[in-house]
């Protein structure tokens, strides 16, 4: 009997495109950043916690309010900052094939933008604010901080911290409390640590802003 053949089943592209890895590429581009959406969402988290946490810090040291073991809490955050880890695997990808590969100029000047321009600026200067705060705190924790692990009941209101990571022991006890009101030379360091907190929200929102409007840009492509 004569072999019979089976047909290739015919696959279809989206109008508009004539080829198929630039179909592909755009579209792991689009997961990466909805994964990036993620990352964000976590790096405000703590920004906004980190900021409270100054503010709170302050407020109790000019009001001079009694201790509680919950400001171990507000001191700790002093030294947590988020770490901005986005996915690029699209990108990698595409600067493989050559950029000409996208054919859509404004889309493709979109896309270098956000993964040569303001992603390498965010992280960038993440790292530096990172090292020269860390640099400035680290006398000032040693003095203050303490050893026993705090507990998930002490956690304030004002800070979103999960339950799991105060179950990890990351948080602990303010010690010296009284010495700390008086050390005007750390209460400046808090104050820094605020303002940075500050412009970092901001670079986050605006890369957080071109991430969507790149969404957006990729939707209306992929259509």
């Amino acid at each position: 009997k004569p072999e019979l053949r089976t047909k290739k089943k015919k696959t279809f592209l989206p109008e508009g495109f004539s080829n198929r890895v630039e179909l592909e590429i755009l579209r792991e581009i689009y997961t990466n950043l909805e994964g990036d959406l993620e990352d964000f969402e976590h790096g405000f988290d703590l920004l906004h916690d980190k900021r409270n946490s100054c503010q709170d810090l302050l407020n109790i040291i000019e009001q001079d309010l009694p201790f509680d073991d919950s400001f171990g809490y507000y001191l700790n955050y002093l030294r947590v900052y988020p770490r901005f880890d986005h996915n690029s695997s699209g990108y990698q990808l595409l600067k493989t094939k050559g950029l000409d590969l996208i054919r859509n100029d404004e889309l493709r000047e979109a896309i270098t933008n956000l993964y040569e321009l303001r992603y390498p600026d965010l992280v960038s200067r993440e790292n530096e604010n990172i090292e020269i705060m860390l640099m400035d705190l680290r006398s000032g924790l040693k003095l203050y901080e303490g050893i026993e692990t705090l507990k998930v009941a002490k956690r304030p209101e004002s800070l979103t911290i999960s339950d799991e990571h105060v179950e990890q022991g990351r948080f602990r006890t303010m010690i010296n409390f009284d010495r700390l009101k008086k050390d005007t030379e750390f209460h400046w360091v808090i104050k820094d640590v605020e303002f940075t907190s500050a412009i970092e929200i901001g670079r986050y929102e605006r890369t957080k802003n071109d991430v969507e409007a790149l969404l957006k840009l990729l939707e209306a492509e992929l259509e």
